[in-house]
């Protein structure tokens, strides 16, 4: 028997085994969770409500921001080790 930590987390698997289908009111793309759709439709939106503080450029996503803090991180340590 499976067993899940939280109910939140039964809930989220169950909705992967029901017929019901998510579908983009935009593009007709179906999803099989709500949560799929919701990520999906930031495609959809011209909302970029995560900013970098060091260049301004504006993102989508929070995980886009945080590859580009990590891409500076990076840059950073390289242009210190050489010099």
């Amino acid at each position: 028997m499976i067993r899940f930590k939280t109910r939140m987390r039964l809930v989220r698997h169950m909705e992967y085994h029901k017929a019901v289908i998510h579908e983009c009111h935009v593009c007709g793309k179906q999803y099989q969770t709500r949560g799929s759709l919701r990520s999906h439709l930031l495609v959809h939106s011209e909302d970029r409500p995560h900013k970098c503080n060091l260049c301004q450029k504006t993102f989508k996503r929070s995980k886009q921001l945080k590859v580009r803090n990590i891409y500076y991180v990076l840059l950073t340590n390289i242009e210190m080790t050489h010099f």
